[in-house]
This record gives C-alpha cells, structure tokens and sequence, in this order.
C-alpha cells in the first residue's frame, strides 16, 4: 500500500490529488489503514473512493482536518481476490501554507483472500513529501533526495556526482549511475530535469 505521488511542489492555495495505491501478487480482499497528513500544510476537500478495487466499504474514507488523520476500511466482493496494481481511493488536498508536509500510510492492513482472513505480509510504506512554495518559479529549483531512512527531503542543491561517498568521481560512480539510467531517483538527477539519461552521464563523467 502506498501514495502515489511520494514526492512533489506545489503552489501555495493549489489544489492537488493523490491516490493510495495497492499491489499484490496474492488474491487479497480487505484494505484498511489510516492516512495522517499536516493539518497546518494541508486541508483534505475531496475523497473519490469509487473505485474499482473496493467495492464493499466497512468504514468509508473519514477524515478530521484538525487532526490530520483520514481513515478507511473496505473490500472487494470480486470473485478470486484482487491482483494486481490499481487506485484504493483519491484525496484531493489544498495547500494552507509554505512549508514541508509529509502525507504517510499508517496501520495498513491487507488481507489474503485465502478463507481465513490472514494478513498479508506488507512492506514498509514510505512517506511523500509535498513541498509547498509561494512562487511558481522556485519549482525548478526544488528538488527532492532521499535519505537513508528513504524518506524525501526537499533540497537546493544538485546531488553530488560522487556517488559512492569516496570522495572522488571514478568508474565505480559511473557503474552506479548506469544501473539507475532512464529511473527517475533524484539522487541521480544531477541537472534536475525528472529523467536520469545521457546527459547526467556526461554531467558525471566531466565532473572534478
């Protein structure tokens, strides 16, 4: 279960969407879980839950602005379980100021589709990190990198082209970047275009 978008810039007053996603390679059939979101960055307007993985809601997406906290159950009827990739539901969110607000997935719950109501076993959900700017022109200048912890956190600066934290810009840099051409991780993005292609690799490669 997951956000999709897991990181973006939006403007100040902007209405945006995002959509909890499921993935499952085994028949599934019950979702539940709580979505928690920054009540000072962000107010929830909307909630599209007809949506074709549940048909069968137990607690219908609710959610408190004052809290931060949206919560559902449902499930699907569908003969077999669900498989596959598709959209839960969709919040649509309005920025109330500047700022770093992280929307994140908590207490998900998804069930096996196998009679016995077992749980399926999840991975960890990630938070998405919506940047919120006054200016429309600072967006080229934002760019998301990931940490560690693989949380996002929002930037100034282009990644570093050393890529293996040696301290110095060699093939094994390079071997790295290749593994990660055409994706879309920002640590690879080194001119912040969204696209990790050919001209990251020559960025790299003419880099002291």
């Amino acid at each position: 279960m997951r956000i999709e978008p897991n990181k973006k810039t939006v403007i100040l007053d902007e209405i945006f969407e995002v959509e909890v996603v499921v993935e499952s390679s085994t028949p599934v059939n019950v979702f539940a879980g709580e979505l928690h979101y920054d009540p000072r960055v962000f107010a929830v307007t909307a909630i599209d839950y007809n949506i074709s993985v549940a048909d069968l809601w137990t607690e219908l997406p609710w959610y408190s602005n004052g809290e931060g906290v949206l919560t559902f159950g449902g499930g699907t009827t569908q003969k077999g379980g669900f498989l596959g990739v598709d959209t839960l539901f969709k919040v649509t969110f309005q920025t109330l100021q500047e700022g770093e607000g992280i929307v994140s997935v908590h207490e998900p719950r998804i069930l096996r589709h196998d009679g016995f109501g077992a749980d399926a076993q999840l991975a960890e959900p990630v938070d998405a990190v919506f940047f919120v700017t006054n200016e429309q022109s600072n967006q080229a200048n934002l760019a998301p990198k990931t940490d560690i912890s693989g949380r996002y956190v929002v930037t100034k600066t282009t990644p570093s082209t050393d890529l293996n934290r040696d301290g110095r810009q060699t093939i094994s840099d390079v071997s790295i970047l290749l593994l990660n051409i055409t994706g879309d991780d920002v640590r690879y993005d080194f001119n912040l275009d969204g696209e990790v292609d050919i001209k990251d690799l020559n960025i790299l490669l003419s880099a002291d």
